[in-house]
Formats: C-alpha cells, sequence, structure tokens
C-alpha cells in the first residue's frame, strides 16, 4: 500500500527549518519556505505561525 505524501503548510515550514537548523541566515530561510509555499499553493508566509 503506497501512501501519498502530502504537503501541509506546517510540513513545508518544518522541513525547512530542519533543514536550516542553524540559522546563519534567517531571510534565506524565510525565502525558500515563501517559494515552496508559493510551488504548493499553500498560502501566504505568516511569521507568527512558523515561531
Amino acid at each position: 500500500m503506497s501512501q501519498e505524501n502530502e504537503h501541509t503548510y506546517d510540513l513545508v515550514c518544518f522541513t525547512d527549518l530542519a533543514y536550516e537548523f542553524d540559522f546563519s541566515d534567517k531571510k534565506e530561510a524565510e525565502k525558500k519556505i515563501k517559494r515552496r509555499l508559493k510551488y504548493y499553493k499553500l498560502g501566504v508566509y505568516s511569521q507568527e505561525r512558523v515561531e
């Protein structure tokens, strides 16, 4: 049985934040999250929700 990989807002944010864990460049991490949210049509970036 195969399981479809559903992309959610929280999953996109979590995976990008986990990948950029050192936070050497917060702006770059935000840019990546915004790009992926737009790609998957999951809504606009919300800093409050990410925190």
